[in-house]
């Protein structure tokens, strides 16, 4: 019988447990985001308005190797979608307790599109092919990606937050955002 020594042993049963890490990482698209660019949107200060849009503009850059990336926008039943299908989001408070939290995803992951019970199918245009370095953006409302979350009720209320989301797998970039009361002048 073969006996490999405990630290040996040890050492490979360690890298069994260890999630893959890709050396590859650099191939895959990174997605960015960042405060929507109307500043009719967020106000003059960079905060948005309780009860109003919060968009934010989600940018995707091809990695070193072409690559592509699930975006479906569109479907033959309910024509143009506010957001593509594939965008989740984690939303955590100032005290960083998840806002997304849910009985219907296993994670702190939602998406307004958990309540569907339509079944998306694929229609031409919903991949899409990045070569290197190639950028592809979208104006994403996150406060339609919210609604019907649990743990947000009517929305964002006034505060600050961090907002993550996750584009056909792949993590975005956190990102800071505050919301302020409606102002008494509108």
């Amino acid at each position: 019988m073969l006996r490999l020594p405990t630290v040996l042993l040890g050492f490979i049963v360690l890298l069994a447990a260890s999630p893959a890490i890709s050396q590859d990482s650099a191939d895959r698209p990174v997605v960015t985001i960042a405060k929507g660019g109307w500043a009719a949107e967020y106000g003059s200060e960079g905060a948005y308005v309780a009860g109003q849009r919060i968009a934010v503009k989600v940018t995707v850059t091809g990695g070193s190797s072409p690559s592509s990336i699930h975006l479906k926008d569109h479907d033959s039943y309910h024509g143009t979608l506010d957001y593509p299908t594939s965008i989740v989001i984690r939303v955590t408070d100032a005290r960083g307790q998840s806002l997304t939290s849910n009985d219907i995803s296993d994670d702190d992951w939602w998406s307004f599109y958990y309540l569907w019970s339509t079944l998306f199918e694929d229609m031409p245009g919903d991949v899409i092919e990045l070569a290197p370095g190639d950028e592809l953006i979208r104006i994403v409302p996150i406060d339609q990606v919210l609604a019907g979350c649990p743990g947000v009720g009517g929305g964002l209320q006034p505060g600050r937050y961090v907002v993550q989301l996750r584009v056909d797998g792949i993590l975005s970039n956190e990102l800071e955002i505050e919301v302020r009361a409606e102002s008494a002048t509108g």
